[in-house]
């Protein structure tokens, strides 16, 4: 008798689920948002944001559809903001990048 017992009762191993097939959207956003995070942190010098104002930043996903196709999509869109003074105070070095990143808000609609 020859081969496993595996192969003989026909028991394959299942590769692991891939994260990226299971919830693309999710890994996505996974990727986007701390990137587009460090975007604001490290682009926002020269915009001259009062204290009481907020950079926001909204993003959302592009999907290629026809031109006549409604424009209504399940796609969300996520909001990424930091109070002008939380922006302040790290372009002053008063708070450290990690301190900054945890101020900033994320909302999905």
């Amino acid at each position: 008798m020859t081969g496993s017992v595996a192969a003989a009762t026909g028991d394959v191993p299942q590769p692991a689920a891939d994260p990226i097939l299971a919830k693309p959207n999710e890994v996505y956003r996974a990727e986007v948002t701390p990137a587009l995070k460090e975007a604001l942190l490290d682009y926002s010098s020269s915009l001259a944001i009062e204290p009481a104002e907020w950079l926001t930043i909204a993003a959302r996903r592009n999907d290629e559809r026809p031109r006549l196709a409604p424009a209504d999509t399940d796609a969300q869109t996520f909001m990424i903001r930091l109070q002008g003074s939380d922006l302040a105070a790290f372009l002053a070095r008063q708070i450290t990048r990690e301190e900054a990143l945890k101020r900033i808000e994320v909302r999905v609609f």
